[in-house]
């Protein structure tokens, strides 16, 4: 198969970045009245709140990627199907950014969902990537030998426990730090990301999904959106990416257009 997209980068270039924008908290039951923006119509969040920039989709068409001998090894619902569809390979992208000493961000969920083609068309998700990142992190279990011989856990308490003889196991263990919810032929991706004691969630993640599309498609389009968890002032709040203020937290636009203009969504009625 021919190389499809340029590799990783730590960071994204300004040419590479659709939208960029804070975080925005949702107001807590207990707080005072927000001041709402005039401009966007969100609360006011503090200039610490931690900030995300959405990377440009870059969309192949899997034909022109692959050579002839490549059907053979391609996933066989793929290869069922690629003369009745346009098969695409979409990258997917964000970066958070970094934090500051008030707020940490503890998780995020990027969603993309497919739209009906002009003709009500459903494009579909054949498959995507990763479906799971995981980090290795250390931890030390303690078990203590009693007076009766037993061995006993010693969650919490102090070496010096009469009577009982101490040891510690040192071990790797494997925590998620990415999580992606997938079901075959569904309409859209999520991936969840997570902190974890050896990663802090800041930097790029890239992610990608195959798209199953109507045979000529000349638009694919996805709304995408970004939510997290955010450690702000002791208390975990829960945010919404939404550059263009309240009444349209998403991003669309057309995966098959040659870096064109994020469209923004209609207000709710």
């Amino acid at each position: 198969m021919r190389p499809a997209f340029e590799r990783h980068t730590d960071r994204l270039r300004d040419e590479e970045i659709l939208e960029i924008g804070s975080f925005v908290p949702e107001p807590l039951p207990d707080e005072e009245k927000a001041r709402f923006s005039r401009v966007t119509g969100m609360p006011e969040a503090p200039e610490t709140f931690p900030a995300v920039a959405i990377g440009w989709p870059e969309t192949k068409n899997l034909a022109r990627l692959l050579g002839r001998d490549d059907l053979k090894t391609i996933d066989p619902f793929v290869r069922a199907d690629i003369k009745r569809y346009d098969f695409f390979l979409v990258r997917l992208c964000c970066s958070f950014l970094p934090e500051s000493e008030e707020t940490v961000l503890h998780s995020a969920r990027f969603i993309v969902v497919l739209k009906p083609d002009e003709r009500g068309r459903q494009p579909r998700v054949s498959t995507m990537y990763p479906r799971r990142v995981l980090d290795p992190v250390k931890e030390t279990s303690r078990m203590g030998l009693n007076a009766s011989l037993q061995f006993i856990p010693l969650v919490g308490a102090t070496p010096a426990v009469e009577g009982a003889i101490e040891t510690g196991v040192e071990y790797t263990k494997l925590v998620p730090k990415m999580v992606a919810a997938f079901n075959f032929d569904q309409s859209g991706a999520l991936w969840d990301f997570e902190r974890t004691d050896a990663d802090e969630l800041r930097g790029v993640r890239y992610m990608y999904l195959l798209a199953r599309a109507p045979t000529g498609a000349v638009s694919l389009w996805a709304r995408i959106t970004l939510s997290a968890k955010v450690r702000f002032r002791d208390r975990l709040r829960n945010a919404v990416f939404a550059p263009w203020g309240r009444a349209a937290p998403a991003l669309e636009l057309n995966l098959l257009a040659e870096r064109g203009r994020a469209v923004r969504p209609p207000a709710a009625a």
